[in-house]
């Protein structure tokens, strides 16, 4: 009964576009390949990880971090951008750097 009362007016019509469930779904498509990365980074040998930082055209600065690594099918490359705008000095830049290498669990490839 009440299936058919909604399905008798058209504002009840459940399209699945409202922004709340798109962020739901990104985050979550998003979490998955996250772990997808982390399991063939941690299932390879060796993984190499380059670092820049630069000003983006807004004049905030950010670090690139690249993380390149050999799988079955050949070598995969990673690019993550991290906002460093507060953080510009070695220091801060070189235990930016370990902290990413951690969630990425390969300190040890």
């Amino acid at each position: 009964m009440h299936l058919e009362q909604c399905s008798s007016t058209q504002n009840s019509v459940f399209s699945g576009l409202s922004s709340d469930i798109q962020n739901d779904l990104i985050k979550s498509i998003a979490q998955v390949i996250r772990d997808e990365i982390k399991s063939e980074i941690n299932f390879a040998k060796f993984v190499s990880v380059i670092a820049d930082e630069t000003p983006d055209i807004s004049h905030r600065e950010q670090m690139s971090v690249i993380f390149r690594y050999l799988t079955k099918t050949g070598i995969e490359e990673i690019c993550r951008f991290f906002d460093v705008t507060l953080e510009r000095g070695a220091d801060q830049l070189s235990q930016s750097i370990l902290e990413i290498i951690d969630q990425f669990n390969c300190k040890e490839n």
